[in-house]
């Protein structure tokens, strides 16, 4: 989960050694070992800098700058990382995400299934392996769902997905 925060802010210009020092910055502050994967905390960005989103005791909200470690206050610095995103009710932790759900709504990535790899739902399948020997049968769909056990449909988003990563 915490790739898809890099990916996130990567894509919003944020440098990778600016991403390192939030994160160093993020881990003291929150005493956890991976605060980009938890539901109650909330980081944005002004495309500059990285800012955690919390709330005093008082409960005045403010934004910490994660690379200076100086308390901000922005109006309108807001992103929306959590979506997409189941995260565990008890723990705050996040379980699953879904990279493309307008496109892909049965691929998920969940840290739990094959190593957090992309997969298809509900079969399990990494869409990586079924992109691969979909390559290597001269593009034959509906063997490579045979092979895997999935329906058609199913394993032709799998493989679009894939496609669209390459």
């Amino acid at each position: 989960m915490e790739v898809r925060f890099i990916e996130h802010f990567r894509r919003q210009q944020i440098s990778l050694q600016s991403l390192r020092k939030a994160a160093e910055n993020a881990r003291k502050e929150l005493n956890l070992d991976h605060p980009f994967a938890t539901s109650d905390v909330k980081f944005m960005t002004d495309r500059k800098e990285i800012f955690l989103h919390t709330a005093k005791e008082e409960g005045d909200a403010f934004l910490l700058n994660l690379m200076t470690n100086q308390i901000e206050i922005y109006e309108a610095v807001e992103q929306a990382l959590a979506k997409d995103l189941t995260f565990d009710p008890r723990s705050g932790i996040a379980l699953r995400w879904r990279p493309l759900p307008d496109d892909f709504p049965h691929v998920v990535v969940d840290p739990l299934i094959a190593y957090g790899q992309p997969v298809i739902e509900p079969s399990r399948v990494p869409t990586a392996a079924l992109y691969e020997m979909w390559k290597a049968e001269n593009k034959n769909l509906p063997a490579v769902a045979e092979w895997f056990e999935v329906s058609g449909d199913r394993a032709q988003e799998a493989i679009y997905f894939e496609a669209t990563l390459a």
